[in-house]
């Protein structure tokens, strides 16, 4: 059985409008990537990043690895991974490996899943975002920033049964 999902901030609040079909899934992947996200792990963080080891869970043969849009929503799974990083949602796609999906909020009833191709996807249109961020820094006026098109088509807001 699914918790219940009352929305604690902005990012929630899009995701809830999301699964409606009033918020875009483009508009979603952009406030994740700009927002906190709180991910679990198994053992602890050391400051350097070591002993990181996330909680995974599986969606048709493919790995996920489990994000909150709050801190107070990793606590449901704190039996399994009962220590939490927080981490900008840029750099957890970033750093994710290619052939990991994501899932946000798992065991609620309004969580995402992200196939790993998708995140593939997504990580290509962050760094190229970067690039041009970067070059309009060193450049100014003489670099044109592309427009990015972040239509992913293996999105899906669902409740999966696990």
């Amino acid at each position: 059985m699914l918790n219940e999902f009352m929305p604690e901030n902005d990012l929630e609040i899009a995701i809830v409008e999301a699964k409606r079909g009033d918020v875009s899934v483009d508009a979603v992947l952009m406030d994740l990537a700009a927002s906190p996200l709180f991910v679990s792990s198994k053992t602890e963080v050391q400051d350097d990043g070591s002993g990181f080891e996330p909680l995974l869970l599986e969606e048709s043969g493919k790995p996920l690895v489990a994000a909150f849009s709050s801190l107070e929503r990793p606590g449901l799974h704190s039996e399994v991974a009962s220590y939490v990083i927080q981490m900008n949602g840029r750099e957890f796609f970033l750093r994710l490996p290619p052939t990991y999906g994501v899932i946000i909020n798992p065991g609620y009833v309004t969580q995402l899943i992200i196939a790993p191709d998708a995140v593939s996807d997504l990580r290509e249109k962050l760094k190229t975002a970067i690039t041009a961020i970067t070059n309009y820094a060193n450049y100014g006026d003489r670099c044109v920033i592309p427009v990015i098109d972040l239509q992913l088509s293996n999105f899906e807001i669902a409740v999966p049964v696990f």
